[in-house]
């Protein structure tokens, strides 16, 4: 793993304390053999590659979702998690102090979500959670979150 620019080996970070991840591998997502070059997402947002070589840093990097076969793919990815970041900051934006109340079952929360019937995004009404992925909010700031960022939101449902 490199430190601050200093290449620690696994070796002396499990010496001093640290345990690994369990090494797992998902069964249908890609995983490069040993010296096979893979593209990441750097702290900066730069995509660049290196080559697998079952390091602590290449395990960390799998699981996180941060692995990926081809350039593209991690552009992809990066644009998803940024254009996901702008609907969050919008939403919160829009929201203006709104929090949902998952305790309340009578305070109306919407979501928006893709209707494939009408081609379009859409708001749902709920008064409980019942969805893994959403963009929670309040009619208003759902509505104008998809008035405003279309771009964003066809982004993250991967609709081109």
């Amino acid at each position: 793993m490199i430190l601050y620019g200093v290449e620690i080996p696994d070796e002396k970070l499990i010496e001093a304390g640290w345990t690994p991840p369990a090494k797992k591998e998902a069964k249908n997502r890609w995983r490069g053999n040993e010296n096979n070059t893979y593209f990441y997402i750097n702290l900066h947002g730069n995509i660049t590659y290196t080559c697998e070589s079952g390091c602590l840093e290449d395990e960390a990097r799998y699981l996180l979702g941060n692995y990926f076969r081809t350039k593209e793919d991690a552009k992809k990815a990066r644009d998803k998690q940024l254009a996901y970041m702008r609907l969050q900051d919008a939403l919160l934006e829009y929201n203006d102090g709104w929090e949902p109340d998952w305790d309340d079952e009578h305070v109306k929360k919407y979501y928006v979500y893709w209707d494939m019937e009408s081609i379009r995004f859409a708001l749902i009404e709920r008064r409980v959670c019942n969805y893994a992925f959403g963009l929670v909010g309040t009619r208003e700031a759902c509505e104008r979150l998809i008035a405003e960022h279309e771009d964003d939101l066809r982004a993250v449902w991967g609709l081109e």
